[in-house]
């Protein structure tokens, strides 16, 4: 993505050689398409993670005597009541480089200048969470629950209104407005059942379990967008300029997968123990500042 749009600026500034600039003071009125390249940084944070994670009740065999001194002995794990999991590590790569283009149309009045302008850009945004489930020893059996959550954006853009002050053919701008965007969540979830040499599962009734669910899905944010800029118009068709904005995305509730759904496995005499697994949510704060470097060809000169 990134040769190409840096390619086309570096056309878009040779094509002012082809062009003639008037000694009369320069006007801004009028419609503009370009291309931007720069980079953008996140500020995202997942909390109050929900789930009902819990361990199934489980019968095993003493077989060895070496647990409870009695050979062949049948014992009884309880399950455990669901309790909500947590995030236990978090890495993010909040940097990218950031790319695209923008369209949009201004109009001067006196030395102000008011406008409509659009873009929309391709990024590569990521976060990775590690999330545990309540861990469980009941003595000789452990069982515990972990899993990734992967939260990307690979699309954004923002439609703002500029309002700004020019100096002949330097122009300084506020903008505001709103911003969207992607975000493709992925989730992984295990559960790990464990136990010790001298146990043995109870046939027909329960058995030792290790399940994993894996889910993908996509979100759109939205929220308000403020930023500013200035721009510098090199010849009568083309214009050079850093834009800035910070994007506001607010809070969103994201639904995160489903648990594992695990079964006591059992025959046609006795039916399963217990099945577990439900869905995991939690709230996703995320903030972005993006800077980036404009090249616009201005039309109507």
């Amino acid at each position: 993505m990134r040769k190409p749009v840096i390619t086309a600026i570096a056309a878009l500034v040779l094509l002012c050689g082809a062009t003639v600039s008037r000694a009369d003071p320069y006007n801004w009125t009028g419609y503009y398409a370009g291309l931007s390249i720069g980079g953008s940084w996140d500020s995202g944070n997942l909390s109050q993670l929900t789930s009902g994670v819990s361990q199934p009740p489980y019968l095993f065999i003493d077989t060895t005597g070496a647990l409870t001194g009695v050979p062949g002995t049948i014992v009884g794990v309880p399950g455990t009541i669901p309790l909500p999991g947590s995030i236990t590590s978090r890495s993010s790569n909040n940097g990218s480089i950031i790319g695209g283009g923008q369209i949009g149309v201004d109009w001067q009045i006196g030395s102000v200048i008011f406008g409509v302008q659009g873009d929309i850009q391709g990024l590569d945004s990521s976060q990775n969470f590690a999330f545990a489930g309540p861990q469980s020893v009941f003595s000789p059996v452990t069982s515990n629950f972990t899993g990734t959550i992967k939260l990307r954006r690979n699309v954004e853009g923002t439609t703002r209104l500029r309002f700004g002050y020019a100096w002949d053919r330097w122009l300084a701008y506020g903008t505001g407005g709103i911003a969207f965007s992607s975000l493709d969540v992925t989730s992984t979830y295990n559960y790990n059942f464990a136990l010790p040499a001298g146990a043995t599962p109870l046939p027909g009734v329960s058995e030792p379990a290790n399940a994993m669910t894996s889910s993908s899905t996509g979100r759109f944010l939205m929220g308000p967008s403020i930023g500013g800029g200035l721009e510098y118009a090199i010849c009568d068709n083309v214009s050079v300029g850093v834009d800035y904005r910070h994007n506001f995305f607010g809070t969103k509730r994201l639904n995160l997968g489903t648990t594992p759904t695990l079964t006591s496995l059992g025959s046609a005499r006795v039916p399963p123990v217990v099945t577990m697994g439900s869905p995991v949510s939690a709230r996703y704060n995320l903030d972005e500042d993006a800077v980036m470097l404009r090249v616009s060809w201005r039309f109507q000169r």
